[in-house]
């Protein structure tokens, strides 16, 4: 009646303006029917406002009968006053109550997190609410692999039938709202963590040099004295002291190379070194040297290090290096580490193993007097030497062929144009392999 009254009032108004402006046509006042439709033009906007207000009102905050026009509870109205509901089964559901809009979990078994959520649906008018009655439990889905429940002596399980318990992960793959009860519309939602397996271990290189030349000759003298200073310790000790490490120092092209890969297949092939031969290429002359803490990586992930755990500083990673060397030594035996190309001590330094069983070789076009090595100075090869390299060049590739022996005098010129140097030898002989009919003469100019 509160919402029907001032509408009503205004639409007896607008009866009684009406009514006026009908008399005052009869009496042939114009003036005052003008003056009084326009009134009644103004009432009847007024009540039709004043009625779609109250209607607005009433969307907003639904009457129910009996409450005095207070607003339903779980409005924003004030408190429910209505009791705690109980299910049918007799259990009580009192606990923290937000009007309705919670969500009782307290009888619901789960087995895995579980998020629920409140979901509201407005239409376009809400029913009047009736007398009180039992919450009504929503329909769920059933699982697409849901295994029968039997209660056991603990949690659920039936151990003689070989059941797992309901929490198991082996039932983790679906969500039990069966003895839930909730107070509104809720949303289950299983949240699945996938784990990764735990991956084996890195492999590692500890066998990582390449292959000595094929054609290695004329180098035999340096070749001992490197053996001699790489031998271990329990063979009789090394020949120059108490030295770790061995420099090859020479100019570009010299065979510096050949001659530390050729040193470390003989010492490997005398099993002097069990523990592995680790190499890297310092590149300290083609602009994009290695510094420190990249050549420790590179050694750290040879040794079997995972990326994730290589140290981030030079010091650090040293240290892990040099640790890992002697966890080697002690159980398999000592490693050569052959550092080629280096620039400065400073590439080298770090790569210095801590353990005394352990030999170092390095390779660079400077003398690195710095780091307390023993220091061997390749110079050209004799002519002999350089005629033994280019035959055994050309006479790999084509065994029969006769130029080097049908013009040995051209090839000596060839071999003393070519510097005596390994590296321009070699490319000579490719010439000579790449056109078999060309004379030695030809190839020299």
């Amino acid at each position: 009646m509160e919402r029907a009254g001032p509408i009503a009032a205004w639409a007896a108004l607008g009866v009684v303006v009406a009514g006026l402006a009908a008399y005052f046509s009869v009496v042939g006042l114009e003036d005052a029917v003008r003056t009084a439709s326009v009134v009644g033009v103004f009432i009847g906007i007024a009540s039709l406002a004043l009625a779609v207000a109250v209607e607005l009102r009433s969307r907003r905050a639904p009457v129910a009968p009996g409450t005095g026009g207070d607003p339903a509870p779980g409005t924003g109205g004030g408190p429910d006053p209505s009791p705690a509901r109980t299910p049918p089964d007799g259990r009580s559901t009192a606990g923290p109550r937000y009007g309705g809009d919670h969500i009782d979990f307290s009888g619901g078994v789960f087995h895995g997190p579980v998020v629920g959520q409140r979901v509201e649906r407005r239409t376009e008018r809400p029913p009047e609410r009736g007398p009180e009655r039992p919450p009504a439990r929503r329909p769920e889905r059933p699982p697409a692999r849901r295994p029968e429940r039997r209660p056991g002596p603990s949690d659920g399980a039936d151990p003689e039938a070989g059941e797992p318990p309901v929490n198991h992960p082996d039932r983790a793959d679906h969500i039990d709202f069966g003895s839930g009860h909730f107070s509104g519309s809720v949303v289950g939602k299983m949240v699945v963590h996938h784990h990764q397996p735990s991956p084996g271990p890195v492999p590692g290189a500890l066998f990582s040099q390449p292959a000595p030349h094929p054609g290695f000759v004329g180098r035999l003298t340096e070749l001992d004295s490197l053996l001699d200073v790489l031998r271990p310790a329990a063979r009789g000790g090394p020949a120059h002291g108490d030295v770790a490490a061995a420099a090859v120092a020479g100019l570009g092209g010299v065979g510096k190379t050949a001659l530390a890969l050729q040193t470390a297949y003989e010492a490997q092939r005398r099993g002097w070194f069990p523990g592995g031969v680790l190499f890297v290429d310092l590149h300290g002359y083609d602009g994009t040297a290695l510094t420190p803490e990249r050549a420790l990586e590179s050694l750290l992930r040879a040794l079997g290090v995972a990326p994730e755990h290589i140290p981030p500083t030079v010091d650090e990673r040293a240290g892990l290096y040099r640790s890992l060397l002697s966890g080697i030594a002690a159980e398999t035996g000592p490693v050569l580490v052959l550092a080629d190309n280096a620039a400065q001590s400073s590439q080298v330094r770090p790569l210095i193993p801590g353990h005394p069983g352990h030999r170092l070789l390095v390779t660079s076009r400077d003398t690195l007097a710095q780091l307390g090595m023993y220091q061997l100075h390749l110079g050209v090869l004799p002519s002999p030497a350089a005629m033994e390299v280019l035959t055994a060049a050309v006479r790999n590739a084509q065994p029969r062929d006769p130029r080097i022996v049908a013009e040995r005098t051209e090839a000596e010129r060839l071999c003393g144009l070519c510097g005596h140097l390994p590296l321009a030898l070699q490319i000579a002989a490719a010439l000579l392999i790449a056109d078999p009919g060309k004379p030695i003469g030809e190839a020299r100019r």
